[in-house]
């Protein structure tokens, strides 16, 4: 049964990757059908099996033998590590679980996004982060209206600055998750996320060389989300 999960968790992430891709090209979620972006073959449904696949296909397209990005794997082996442990990990109510697979599913395609792109689709963010308040206020989960003005009041002088310091995607991020969260879970979050993306920017450094790095600050952000609202 575990391995079904994790599989099944693979099988969202596959969807993931196509989402984050195609809405950075501009291209509908679903249609055609999956295909290589190379030299358009459409995918057949062993080439479709996640994980097996791309190993079996060694990274590589079967027609046209373009390389097939190692990061399109990551997500499917991360996504099928976030079903088990909602499934098997996480100490809580269905409907619990339910929300944990939603808000962690937004947190991994807004990361991966974050790392290829460095940026974030708003119509993608606006639309899911939707459902997610609507399933945390069905579930009656506590909101602090006071986050959400403060969040949103740091976001509109970061517009108005225009500072390059902090992504205006975070501070979002931040108006989108902040309000379910109490004060010491925000900090929490924040010294997490600001230490591993210190430990990142370091490890970045030591190989590039360069101080005017550009980092991914969400996966930092989910990772911290992740501790102090699902482990914790």
């Amino acid at each position: 049964m575990f391995i079904i999960i994790f599989m099944l968790g693979a099988c969202f992430g596959s969807f993931f990757y196509l989402i984050i891709t195609r809405r950075q090209l501009g291209q509908s979620i679903l249609f055609p059908a999956s295909h290589c972006p190379y030299c358009q073959h459409r995918l057949t449904i062993w080439e479709l099996i996640p994980i097996l696949s791309i190993c079996c296909l060694r990274f590589r397209c079967h027609t046209c033998h373009q390389k097939i990005p190692v990061s399109s794997l990551i997500t499917e082996i991360l996504s099928g590590i976030m079903f088990s442990y909602v499934f098997y990990g996480y100490p809580a109510s269905l409907s619990q679980k339910c929300l944990a697979l939603v808000w962690l599913s937004l947190a991994l395609i807004l990361s991966v996004a974050d790392c290829l792109y460095l940026s974030i689709d708003l119509q993608l963010f606006f639309y899911t982060h939707l459902l997610l308040w609507f399933v945390l206020f069905s579930l009656q989960q506590p909101f602090f209206l006071s986050h959400l003005l403060v969040c949103s009041a740091a976001l509109l002088i970061s517009l108005l600055l225009k500072q390059t310091y902090l992504g205006n995607g975070d501070l979002l991020l931040a108006c989108a998750w902040f309000p379910w969260l109490s004060y010491q879970q925000i900090n929490l979050l924040l010294l997490i996320a600001s230490g591993l993306g210190l430990i990142g920017y370091g490890l970045c450094f030591l190989n590039n060389r360069r101080l005017d790095l550009r980092l991914p600050f969400i996966p930092f952000l989910s990772l911290g989300l992740f501790w102090v609202y699902f482990l914790s």
